[in-house]
């Protein structure tokens, strides 16, 4: 069934080009907001208190970004239910379908706003940490997305879907841990936090970032070696 409906229905979306360029713009769109904001952040606490909170936005954005492609779930949904009564495929199959036909999107879309906004922001200067940080741009971007499917082709009301999209990006932006630390969120809510997929991505870039195992900043070493008796960056 997923085959089939990729041969037929994605298939031919492959070989439109504003398909196609309506899926990138999003993403480059974005980045390139992003370096206009939060370009050549100093390498000091202030850029990197900067810093902390530009991940933040990447992931949490990508929660209200995974609502664009409901438009083209929504479209083709009164044609999906006719075939659903004629016991064409399962609801689940088509759900699957809908993912796969972003997979490719999403991986151009990462690479595209990474490249735009990694090094314009200036971000930690090593290979690995810029293939981690288009990798976690990717993976919750197609997390978000398959959600937002998920609760679409379950909820057939008007908006709804979008408001409980909304909701649920708003509660895990609230757990991710910039607004309050694992210690202090409440009880009641603590597991959303341990299930946030915002929360585990926001904690790998900052790791990414600033610990030691996506290699060692160059330019940070020698930010380091400038430090006079103040603690400030003589550059």
């Amino acid at each position: 069934e997923i085959f089939v409906l990729l041969r037929y229905r994605v298939a031919v979306k492959w070989r439109m080009g504003w398909f196609i360029a309506s899926k990138l713009a999003i993403p480059i769109l974005v980045g390139a907001v992003y370096s206009s904001f939060f370009n050549s952040l100093p390498k000091n606490f202030w850029g990197s208190f900067t810093t902390a909170g530009l991940l933040f936005v990447t992931v949490a954005l990508a929660g209200f970004l995974s609502i664009a492609p409901l438009e083209d779930f929504k479209g083709e949904w009164p044609l999906v239910l006719r075939q659903r009564q004629d016991a064409y495929y399962r609801s689940g199959s088509y759900v699957m379908e809908k993912i796969l036909q972003e997979i490719p999107y999403g991986l151009m879309g990462a690479l595209g706003f990474g490249v735009i906004t990694y090094f314009i922001i200036g971000l930690k200067m090593t290979p690995y940490a810029f293939f981690f940080y288009t990798l976690c741009s990717f993976t919750v971007n197609m997390i978000s997305t398959a959600i937002s499917f998920g609760v679409a082709s379950n909820i057939h009301v008007e908006f709804l879907p979008q408001v409980i999209i909304h909701v649920w990006t708003t509660l895990n932006i609230m757990v991710t841990g910039l607004f309050l630390p694992a210690c202090q969120i409440p009880k009641w809510w603590k597991w959303l936090y341990f299930i946030s997929y915002q929360q585990w991505t926001w904690a790998a870039l900052m790791l990414n970032q600033y610990g030691q195992q996506s290699g060692v900043d160059e330019t940070k070493e020698a930010c380091e070696t400038t430090m006079g008796n103040e603690g400030q960056c003589s550059g």
